[in-house]
């Protein structure tokens, strides 16, 4: 009982000193992302994802609806769309009506989001590898160039970093506990990651069913991650039904995907696994969704007439997404500055030798390392099944952190004990 008192202060010291510390982390990486969109970023420009992120809040906030402009259609077209998840342009609607109706004002929401993603990843780190790993993963994420470029951006990668970190988060807390409540709660926030971004689904079979499977409940945990992860994608489901007239699960974008990333431009040559605008058909249908599934149609026809040069494209996309290939797929016009994205490549092979030293240590310790990687899985599925678009990694980069932070602080431990035992 005295031990216990004595040692209660000290804890409670600990305890203060990490949040201290977390807060002045995340201070420093929300001033560089504020830094980076006021002083550094270069301005949008082009017909990017941005535009239409940029202008469908603005019609949400107004009270208009989920519409964006089509400008081939006429100069003032605006159509009721399922082009993208809805999550983003929804948060920046909030922004709008908070103000935040200016492009840079818009951006610098990321800074507040990336600030969540510190947080959420130092949360991670304690739970897996305690307070030092804590702030040593959050200090890695506030300064990891990836994520500031991310988060300095007007696109939706800003709002689902955090949100799959969040997913790991519940992840975790399940197969510390495994019941279908805590099921249920991993399905619902794998569910409301995917509105943000369509990729996020994937979390479902790589993370929420192995869990199951692992329990003797697994009928009943699998079930309830699955309709957890339904329930928050019902409702934007119905409303793209009762519009279109056919299913659309989370955007009509993802057929002008496989259209541009399955042509004769993207299965040879400098843009072998990358993507090409002119390889998508004019348009020969009003309705988006029936326009989307032609799209699906050509893409797909091509993979099969061309079989035999799909390896190849795989492997260009696999090393595209993950920064291992030439590339001419810089994102200009989006907002980001050609030296970070260029400080980000080169930084991502230490990040991930130091994430499989950090993967092996917790290995040996018998903790869910594979949980921390489902994201990078995630990405790379993704970019199998699209094209190696780099912005797809972005999600998986704190994760990666995480781990990579557990080797910095074993190598820092280990040089300690060495100095110690020098003396």
């Amino acid at each position: 009982m005295i031990a216990a008192r004595r040692a209660s202060p000290h804890g409670a010291s600990s305890r203060r000193s990490l949040r201290a510390g977390l807060v002045a982390i995340a201070a420093v990486g929300a001033a560089l992302r504020v830094l980076y969109v006021v002083t550094a970023s270069p301005e949008l420009s082009g017909q990017g994802d941005w535009r239409f992120y940029h202008f469908t809040a603005g019609e949400l906030a107004a009270g208009r609806g989920y519409r964006m402009a089509r400008p081939a259609l006429g100069s003032d077209a605006v159509v009721t769309t399922a082009a993208h998840p809805p999550l983003y342009p929804l948060a920046l609607a909030v922004a709008v009506l908070g103000g935040a109706r200016s492009e840079t004002a818009q951006r610098l929401v990321g800074a507040a989001l990336g600030v969540a993603t510190i947080a959420i990843a130092a949360v991670l780190a304690r739970r897996v590898d305690g307070p030092a790993t804590a702030l040593v993963a959050a200090a890695l994420v506030a300064l990891s160039p990836s994520l500031i470029a991310a988060d300095g951006a007007l696109l939706s990668e800003t709002l689902f970093a955090p949100l799959v970190a969040l997913v790991l988060l519940c992840a975790l807390a399940l197969r510390a506990s495994p019941g279908p409540g805590r099921a249920f709660a991993l399905g619902v926030a794998i569910g409301v990651a995917a509105l943000a971004r369509g990729e996020g689904v994937l979390l479902l079979p790589l993370v929420a069913v192995p869990l199951g499977t692992a329990t003797r409940r697994r009928v009943a945990i699998v079930l309830a991650a699955t309709l957890g992860c339904a329930l928050p994608l019902l409702p934007w489901v119905a409303r793209n039904w009762a519009v279109f007239g056919r299913p659309v699960l989370l955007s009509t974008n993802a057929c002008g995907v496989v259209a541009g990333a399955n042509c004769g431009a993207t299965y040879a040559g400098p843009a072998i696994g990358g993507w090409r605008l002119e390889c998508l058909a004019p348009p020969a249908a009003a309705n988006e969704a029936d326009q989307a599934a032609l799209w699906c149609q050509d893409g797909i026809r091509y993979a099969r007439q061309h079989a035999d040069r799909v390896p190849r494209v795989v492997a260009a996309r696999l090393l595209r997404v993950w920064n291992l290939f030439p590339s001419d797929f810089w994102s200009v016009g989006e907002g980001r500055l050609a030296r970070v994205e260029h400080a980000a490549a080169v930084a991502q092979p230490a990040i991930v030798i130091a994430a499989i030293a950090g993967t092996r240590l917790l290995y040996r310790r018998g903790k869910p390392v594979w949980i921390l990687w489902s994201p990078a899985v995630m990405a790379s599925v993704a970019a199998v099944l699209g094209w190696g678009l780099r912005r797809l990694t972005v999600a998986a980069a704190a994760p990666l952190l995480v781990l990579a932070a557990v080797a910095v602080v074993a190598i820092a431990s280990s040089i300690r004990a060495r100095s110690r035992l020098g003396r």
